[in-house]
């Protein structure tokens, strides 16, 4: 909402009104209106016949808010503050100082951190920015390509600085000079602030084989640095080299270092997973493509150097045999879907998180026979695990029995019922009283299904039939 009072005359509605041209209008021809339209705008909020003092004072009042809010009278361009184009008008303001008021003048002169001098506010402005800088990182080193999140070109501004030394008052020198970290020497400084970021990478990883894309907690392009000093490696100083060599890990082969690239992803898979059996289609969040990886490393194994192999080697769960690495993958895939279904009965087109877990189980149960005896145990070991196809049916319908005595209370489901999935519950409950009489029924599944609250062993005519022992 707006008072009468802001209305500017070039001012046009969302739908296309003009509004600004009729009030100017009411304005001019304010002495020919009848007293009755005049009291109607006069009981208006912010109704003025003179329109530029209104303005004047609407906008000298959010250069007081911005004041308050921030302790400095340089807002930066296209800021609007309470509607008004604050940095615009503080423009016009310097611009028209001769003829402004004396009142006004001095009203402008008692704000804190007004001036006339534009070259003055600028150098405040960059100023800010730099302290700004300085709170945030710790240090005065800005690279000169360097600009804020709103845009100001800092590290263009420092880079004057220094370029002008000479010609800044002491003033200004002193401001710059007491700031953390401000050096005249930016390159030396920054190179010395780069190997400290580097030497806390060592402390921390053991080695100086830091990845192209690493980016410190504080946002500094490391990997890229450290990139770089091989590309200048004989234009550096003797004295640069020396320390960068006596780094742990430190090398100039980027083939090698691509390489450790690699190995530090497979570690930290290793330290998310327990294992370094990585899926073959595997990618990590970043985008790299971690199980292509792996497999190249089995396919170039030969022609590997040892002291790779060895390392390869120590990660848990390595192995050259790709069928287990397969087999592993599936196996665990089953677990955490055990663990997050209670159940092995996993259906033949289940896909997890693009492994087709329900086609691995299929193929396990289909080469039963043919399975080792360690693999055997530990399938037997899952809970609800089922080697025959029939068992997996079975207990796919003891599931469905037991989700029905949740849900009803008693497990006497009607003959023609069929759950919400399609599931025949009341067919499979038939049938397991037909395989009760026959002595067809093991006796370890007439337990489980007896301990069901309301189970009734019944023929379809109703006549109770008498528990017995059941063959195994």
């Amino acid at each position: 909402m707006h008072d009468a009072a802001g209305i500017r005359d070039d001012y046009v509605c969302s739908d296309g009104y003009r509004l600004g041209k009729w009030v100017g209008k009411q304005r001019t021809k304010w002495a020919a209106l009848p007293a009755d339209r005049k009291r109607r705008l006069e009981e208006l909020p912010g109704w003025t016949l003179d329109a530029r003092s209104a303005l004047w004072e609407a906008s000298f009042t959010a250069l007081t808010h911005y004041v308050q809010e921030n302790g400095h009278a340089n807002p930066p361009r296209g800021l609007i503050v309470d509607g008004i184009n604050l940095e615009t008008w503080i423009r016009r303001q310097r611009r028209m100082w001769d003829r402004l008021t004396v009142e006004r003048r001095q009203r402008l002169q008692a704000v804190p951190g007004w001036t006339r001098n534009v070259l003055d506010d600028k150098w405040n402005v960059g100023y800010r920015y730099l302290l700004q800088h300085v709170e945030e990182v710790g240090s005065a080193e800005v690279l000169q390509s360097f600009v804020s999140d709103d845009g100001y070109p800092l590290g263009r501004w420092v880079s004057v600085q220094r370029r002008i030394w000479d010609d800044l008052s002491e003033e200004r020198r002193q401001k710059l000079t007491q700031l953390p970290g401000w050096t005249l020497d930016a390159r030396g400084g920054w190179w010395e602030a780069w190997f400290r970021s580097l030497e806390e990478y060592v402390s921390e990883h053991g080695h100086a084989r830091v990845p192209d894309t690493y980016v410190t907690d504080g946002g500094a392009k490391l990997g890229s640095w450290v990139s770089n000093q091989r590309s200048t490696w004989q234009a550096m100083s003797d004295e640069r080299r020396d320390r960068l060599q006596q780094l742990p890990g430190w090398t100039l082969n980027s083939r090698t270092d691509s390489w450790e690239d690699w190995f530090c992803s497979l570690e930290q898979y290793v330290a998310r997973h327990g294992n370094a059996r990585v899926p073959q289609a595997y990618v990590t969040e970043d985008g790299t493509l971690l199980g292509s990886w792996v497999a190249n490393q089995k396919t170039k194994w030969q022609a590997m150097s040892d002291e790779r192999r060895h390392r390869l080697e120590q990660l848990p769960g390595w192995t050259l045999d790709t069928k287990v690495t397969r087999w592993e993958e599936g196996y665990e895939q089953l677990l955490a879907y055990v663990g997050e279904n209670d159940t092995a009965q996993v259906r033949a087109d289940c896909i997890v998180d693009g492994f087709r877990l329900g086609q691995w189980v299929t193929t396990q149960r289909a080469n039963w026979a043919s399975l080792s005896e360690q693999r055997r145990e530990r399938l037997v070991a899952v809970p609800g695990w089922t080697a025959s196809v029939r068992d997996t049916r079975w207990e796919e319908g003891y599931q469905q029995i037991q989700r029905y005595v949740d849900k009803n209370g008693h497990a006497r489901p009607p003959q023609k019922y069929v759950d919400a999935s399609g599931f025949k519950l009341g067919t499979w409950v038939a049938s397991q009283r037909q395989s009760f009489a026959k002595g067809q029924l093991n006796e370890v599944r007439c337990q489980r299904l007896a301990k069901l609250p309301g189970w009734e062993w019944k023929t379809r005519s109703g006549s109770r039939i008498q528990p017995r022992s059941a063959p195994m």
